[in-house]
């Protein structure tokens, strides 16, 4: 039978505070990270306007059009206390260009039949009186068994920018959702590549040791390697790289890591904790990173669903 599919139409009118990475959503585990501990390293902008979006969800296609014209603004820290009276990772927010925008938005993402293999786009047009661009990034992944005993996750991302650059659409490099061995927002651009390959072993490393409800207490070992690049313009107004078609040596980063996935079922049912170390490769990086992450394990894709306790 044909597979069916659901439509959602959705609008927004009002002030949101949103993260200064275009590609990536604001979560309630930073929220948190930063109340109780003060390590919350992603930065912010405050967005005042509406946004429309009419998206349709299938078992193999979904796409989504929206439209926002919305004031964005820079925002500072005004809390410096956590729960723990840690001193706080990041103090200094790194400011949004302040300006109107109106932004057009296509994207969607498609799953070829009986490959397990997803394929991404997200183009954006932006033509407010502050701002003028064309905007596009190419994600694919892929979640390959091997046998029984684990999972093949390969990832890759291509991103391009023309025309006005600010740090609210620029490519950004780093954290646990891209270089893992870098902070978050270590590098940004007009250009992006980057890619990692990870293998997610299925056995529970728990489970021999026979505790009660081991179901609960599961950890699946990861390791990984990913290369990545962010160049071309500064966001900021300096002087930038060299735009070019493929980065220069100077501007990739490298890395090797381990790590441990923890799947505790909720708020995201395939959700998962990841602990992960990872150290580069690269001559011009400092030393290893350790970080504590939650997201799905595609974590490059904006639609995902993967179930790795399949493999077990």
């Amino acid at each position: 039978p044909r597979a069916s599919g659901s439509w959602t139409f959705s609008a927004f009118a009002g002030r949101t505070t949103g993260v200064l990475d275009l590609d990536r959503r604001r979560q309630l585990f930073s929220t948190m990270s930063a109340f109780v501990f003060g390590n919350d390293r992603q930065h912010y902008l405050q967005r005042d306007g509406a946004r429309v979006a009419l998206a349709r969800q299938g078992l193999k296609l979904r796409w989504q059009l929206a439209w926002r014209h919305q004031l964005e603004s820079p925002r500072v820290t005004t809390a410096t206390w956590n729960l723990t009276r840690s001193p706080i990772e990041v103090e200094e927010n790194f400011p949004a260009t302040r300006g109107r925008n109106s932004e057009l938005q296509l994207g969607g993402s498609l799953r070829p039949l009986r490959w397990p293999l997803w394929i991404e786009a997200d183009s954006r047009l932006g033509t407010g009186a502050a701002f003028g661009y064309r905007r596009l990034r190419v994600n694919a992944g892929a979640d390959v068994p091997l046998a029984r005993w684990a999972t093949l996750l390969p990832q890759a991302s291509w991103g391009v920018l023309d025309g006005d650059v600010a740090p609210q659409n620029a490519f950004w490099l780093g954290g646990p959702s891209s270089m893992r061995s870098l902070p978050p927002y270590a590098a940004a651009g007009d250009r992006l590549l980057f890619g990692r390959l990870e293998l997610v072993i299925a056995r529970d490393l728990v489970a021999p040791l026979r505790l009660p409800r081991t179901s609960a207490l599961n950890l699946q070992p990861t390791l990984f390697v990913a290369s990545g690049a962010a160049w071309g313009a500064d966001p900021f107004g300096g002087p930038g790289t060299a735009v070019a078609a493929w980065p220069q040596a100077v501007a990739w980063h490298h890395e090797l890591g381990v790590g441990f996935y923890y799947r505790p079922g909720m708020p995201e049912p395939e959700g998962f904790f990841r602990i992960t170390y990872a150290h580069p490769l690269g001559a011009n990086d400092d030393g290893g990173r350790l970080s504590v992450s939650y997201s799905l394990p595609l974590d490059q894709l904006r639609t995902r669903r993967l179930r790795l306790s399949r493999q077990g």
